[in-house]
């Protein structure tokens, strides 16, 4: 089985004629990774102007070696460039609810010369059944330097990137235990995706 998700998640509609590909949602994780060899020919929002449109959010790969296209589409944030050679399991993205979409997944389909008017058939592209349910992808990925901190007292700044010049998401208030799941530059990387500087934690 190959899906975008490491561990479980949810098919919550399945390809028909109407509907090219499968909307997945990740119960263990909710990034978004590859499921080819291949090179990243965008990653953007389908409309700079109306973030409620189509895709919303989305990066698409076409497979080394074939004129086979990869879509996935609804994400939160994108986290590869136009150009990105990405691997199996990287990960490319944060699931998310952008574009035209009624709650958090990702729209997961695959087209032949990026046409829409060929899709590939994605129970044979992924090994996951077109049918409804919840299924596992049983890859685990070896989480390094994963673990517990606390926040120090005061008020700390979640933000995109791993970089103090990033935007800020969201605000947290210490002291409270912080989950981990890797350091990157001098930051925490929480479960979401997101990073906390561990200069906001004891441990450091």
């Amino acid at each position: 089985m190959n899906s975008p998700y490491m561990g479980k998640f949810k098919l919550t509609q399945t390809q028909t004629q109407k509907h090219d590909g499968y909307d997945l949602v990740g119960i263990d994780s909710n990034e978004i990774h590859s499921t080819v060899n291949g090179t990243v020919v965008y990653s953007g929002w389908e409309d700079k102007n109306d973030h409620s449109k189509g895709f919303g959010l989305y990066v698409v790969i076409v497979k080394d070696g074939t004129d086979d296209f990869y879509f996935f589409g609804h994400m939160r944030k994108t986290m590869v460039s136009v150009g990105d050679h990405v691997k199996i399991t990287d990960v490319i993205g944060i699931e998310g609810s952008t574009g035209k979409s009624t709650g958090s997944h990702c729209h997961y389909c695959a087209r032949r010369q990026r046409d829409k008017k060929q899709p590939l058939n994605m129970e044979t592209v992924s090994g996951i059944p077109n049918k409804r349910g919840v299924y596992d992808d049983g890859y685990r990925p070896e989480k390094k330097n994963a673990g517990t901190t606390e926040l120090l007292p005061g008020t700390w700044n979640v933000r995109y990137l791993p970089s103090l010049r990033s935007r800020v998401m969201r605000v947290v208030r210490g002291p409270q235990p912080v989950t981990y799941v890797d350091m990157v530059e001098g930051f925490y990387k929480l479960r979401d995706g997101y990073y906390l500087s561990v200069h906001a934690c004891i441990d450091k």
